[in-house]
Formats: C-alpha cells, sequence, structure tokens
C-alpha cells in the first residue's frame, strides 16, 4: 500500500533496496557456510525495521516541505 505522496515509482525503489539489503545476508551466511535456518533472523528483521523507519520519516520530512511551501 503506498503512502498518499509515494508514487507507485518510489515504491519500487525502496522495494529494490530492501531486496538488495536482502542479497547481502545472503551472500554473508554463503561466505561464512553458515545454514540459513542457524542464522538470527531477527538481526534481518531490526535491518528491515530500520531502514522503512528511514523511509517514512524521509517521506515525511519531504511532505512536510511541501505541505508548508504550499501554504505560503
Amino acid at each position: 500500500m503506498l503512502l498518499p505522496d509515494e508514487t507507485y515509482e518510489q515504491g519500487a525503489v525502496v522495494a529494490g533496496h530492501l531486496l538488495a539489503m536482502l542479497r547481502v545476508y545472503d551472500d554473508f551466511l554463503a561466505r561464512y557456510r553458515i545454514r540459513p535456518e542457524f542464522f538470527c533472523r531477527y538481526r534481518e528483521k531490526e535491518a528491515l525495521q530500520k531502514r522503512l523507519s528511514r523511509v517514512v520519516e524521509a517521506a515525511s520530512r519531504s511532505s512536510r516541505r511541501h505541505s508548508s511551501s504550499q501554504g505560503e
């Protein structure tokens, strides 16, 4: 679901970044020969949550700037 000021292109960019982040985890596991079922998924969840929080904060700041510039 998109935010009110988000376009499908922006959503795709965010999804691309998240997928790239997940690939980094997969590469790490393969490099150190760690079986994925033994890897702590909690860290992955935290990283994704942190990334999503940054995206939401950036979108919120952008929205506030946009609305304040229209109000003048």
